[in-house]
């Protein structure tokens, strides 16, 4: 199996939690299992044992775009390479071909992957205020949620 746990610097307020968390990543992959954890930033991990220990048994790190990759690099003790990686993200959501980019290490392996997504699977996930209103409006319009994405797509062509 596979545990996923976003939000989870405001999971860590909670006592005991941390330690759980901790505990998962150093025994479910043993178990053939694996431990997703979603941060806003790397200063949400705790500084302390149990936040290093969390950082040295991270078998896959996703790093989306950003403003300031250094602290990633001196918490994970990369190398100036993966940080200029990191540095060389470039999404464009508003291009003909949208994309974001995200860098990927599996063990000490590194690399910068770009991801297209067709127009109906971008509306699909649109999170932003202001198309996500614009998208919910047309929603309440047509009361189907594929025909409010076609609209929106025809919209902005």
């Amino acid at each position: 199996g596979h545990i996923v746990i976003d939000e989870v610097a405001k999971m860590y307020k909670f006592k005991g939690i941390l330690e759980k968390i901790e505990l998962l990543y150093q025994t479910i992959r043993k178990k053939e299992g694996g431990i997703t954890q979603v941060l806003q930033s790397i200063h949400q991990m705790p500084n302390n044992e149990a936040g290093k220990s969390i950082i040295e048994n991270t078998q896959i790190l996703y790093v989306l775009y950003a403003k300031d990759y250094k602290p990633i690099q001196s918490a994970f003790n990369l190398s100036d390479h993966a940080r200029y990686q990191m540095e060389s993200l470039t999404p464009d959501v508003t291009g003909e071909r949208p994309y974001t980019e995200v860098w990927i290490m599996r063990g000490k392996h590194h690399q910068v992957y770009r991801l297209e997504l067709p127009k109906q699977v971008y509306w699909s996930y649109q999170t932003d205020g202001i198309k996500n209103d614009a998208l919910l409006n047309e929603y309440e319009k047509t009361g189907n949620m594929e025909t409010a994405i076609n609209n929106m797509i025809e919209k902005d062509s």
